[in-house]
């Protein structure tokens, strides 16, 4: 199964003036509380973009989750690979609630979801972003420093876990690859 592939009971996708939009199965409103009564009309939208065209989303979802939630110091959350790599951010009736970014050579990270829309698929979608512009860049294998407790999540969109458990900010973590077929240039 390709990340794009448009199932009814999950999303549906479509482009519109240059920006992924994912119609989901339930959102959740600006007082987050879950609501699935979704209209057509209701879009989350995930967009790729570089970080000065979306600092203060991306920085509100990170500051969410591995600041506050996880206790990650902000100057270390917060680094000189921001402004080089490429960017998701998923948000909802104009509200962020994931994000995550890629480097040039392959790495993804800082996949963060908010708690309140954990659950509901962004995660993977924000992956499946990212993923996507890897392969039409050219990238063809990607890596990652998975957290322990997220690794059935990357295990299940199909990365390997290689290596031992190591530190990172307190939190342990594995290495994880997956070899993508890039995009062919014609």
């Amino acid at each position: 199964m390709t990340c794009f592939r448009s199932e009814p009971d999950i999303f549906v996708m479509r482009l519109q003036n240059g920006c992924l939009f994912f119609s989901p199965s339930e959102r959740y409103s600006a007082n987050n509380q879950k609501s699935t009564d979704l209209k057509s009309e209701d879009l989350m939208n995930i967009r790729i973009c570089t970080y000065t065209e979306a600092k203060k989303l991306i920085r509100q979802v990170r500051n969410d989750v591995f600041v506050e939630e996880q206790g990650v110091a902000r100057e270390e959350e917060f680094d000189e690979d921001d402004d080089k790599c490429v960017h998701a951010i998923a948000s909802n009736d104009g509200l962020p609630i994931a994000t995550g970014r890629l480097r040039r050579d392959g790495r993804i990270g800082r996949i963060a979801v908010v708690r309140e829309a954990r659950g509901t698929g962004i995660g993977k979608r924000i992956m499946c972003a990212l993923e996507k512009h890897a392969r039409d860049s050219g990238i063809d294998h990607l890596w990652a420093h998975a957290q322990v407790h997220a690794l059935g999540f990357y295990e299940r969109l199909g990365y390997f876990v290689s290596g031992e458990v190591f530190m990172e900010e307190g939190i342990p973590h594995r290495h994880i690859e997956k070899e993508i077929q890039p995009k062919k240039k014609n």
